[in-house]
């Protein structure tokens, strides 16, 4: 199958057999697997984020000991979002993919990105011919996926070519619900971050990501460990969602969101759902799409990673916050459509609120609301 070679070609390594520590190290790190760390003398990594210096002085003190609570490390980011310069570890963390022991995190990196290649080893030899419709499907929604500010990064070919490769793995690994549309946008902040975190700035704007000499000269060795790092990372999302909403095959967790999120808005402002109700507007129409991707396509991709920050503080920020988020989000607009009747202009709206232009300050406001209803 002339698909099956695209997707499975040689950018990943073979991995050996063996299973030992020692010989799990020496396979591992034989083909890059130790990504670059901050302070390498060979990724001296800028960054054009400013960071709070009490923030970050308090994520220094925490990763400065042996073991980070998750706790303490939730407490300190709360309302605040993470330090760019930890944000990566920070997620990962937070996400359940590395232990709280630092220590532990070289061994659990190692154990789990093999898993991950073993995982495509398998699929490797297992396609069918089935599948090509459903890769097809993938490579499409891949092609489509250019989150503003980082287009050139995920249009690079090996990231377009790491992303059907992962999508299509972990639709074969979880069967239970598999592939969506839309799950390509919940894996682009997770790449982003983490290969921000290895390369340094990467972004569209100042050109970052033509200059970035460190990405070009050495993305094809390291994007396979950051391309597990996202696998992981994305299923400890989809997990919590799967055992939140109990999705079964066929399903997403969009459409019980969806349901959920009216019953919120039938307490906190039964006008509006009254007004909805009244044109025949369904929850469906509009909100279906800030459920089923956390509002990707609602805001910036800076401003996703710093929602999605709150989102990842909350052991429930995903399946519950998220639900006052988009509440007080409607809220807000309300008055773009409250005194209109025309179920066309209505819809129209609903579909396309002028969010993408919010800055920071606007988000915080929103954000601020959402915890006040939340709690």
């Amino acid at each position: 199958m002339s698909y099956k070679s695209s997707l499975f070609n040689n950018t990943l390594p073979s991995m050996t057999s063996e299973k030992s520590e020692d010989s799990l190290s020496r396979s591992t790190s034989q083909f890059a697997y130790r990504l670059p760390f901050r302070g390498d003398a060979n990724f001296n990594i800028s960054v054009s984020e400013s960071t709070d210096s009490d923030i970050l002085t308090t994520f220094q003190k925490l990763f400065s000991q042996p073991i980070v609570s998750k706790v303490s490390m939730s407490y300190s980011a709360m309302g605040n979002g993470f330090p760019h310069e930890y944000r990566d570890v920070s997620w990962k963390m937070m996400l359940g993919y590395l232990p709280e022991n630092i220590g532990d995190h070289q061994s659990t990196l190692l154990r789990k990105r093999e898993l991950y290649i073993s995982y495509i080893q398998r699929y490797d030899t297992q396609m069918v011919d089935d599948d090509e419709y459903f890769m097809t499907v993938i490579r499409n929604d891949v092609h489509r996926t250019h989150p503003d500010g980082w287009d050139m990064l995920l249009s690079h070919p090996y990231l377009q070519k790491s992303l059907e490769r992962l999508l299509y793995v972990w639709s074969k690994t979880n069967e239970e619900v598999s592939y969506f549309q839309g799950l390509n946008d919940l894996a682009s902040p997770f790449y982003i971050v983490f290969l921000t975190s290895c390369f340094g700035p990467l972004s569209d704007s100042n050109h970052e990501f033509i200059n970035n000499t460190a990405f070009h000269e050495n993305a094809k060795k390291y994007i396979p460990a950051i391309e597990a790092d996202v696998f992981w990372c994305l299923t400890s999302l989809m997990t919590s969602l799967s055992d939140r909403y109990n999705i079964s095959s066929g399903g997403v967790h969009g459409e019980p969101m969806v349901d959920e999120f009216k019953q919120i808005m039938e307490v906190i402002n039964p006008r509006l759902v009254s007004h909805l109700d009244n044109m025949g507007i369904t929850f469906f129409h509009f909100s279906f799409r800030w459920m089923l991707c956390f509002m990707m396509r609602e805001l910036t991709t800076v401003n996703i990673i710093h929602l999605w920050d709150e989102y990842i503080t909350r052991r429930d920020g995903f399946t519950r916050f998220h639900l006052y988020f988009c509440a007080a989000y409607l809220n807000d607009f309300a008055p773009l459509f409250m005194n209109l009747t025309d179920m066309g202009q209505v819809l129209m709206i609903l579909q396309k609120l002028p969010s993408k232009k919010w800055n920071k300050y606007e988000l915080d406001r929103i954000l601020t609301q959402a915890r006040n209803l939340f709690n």
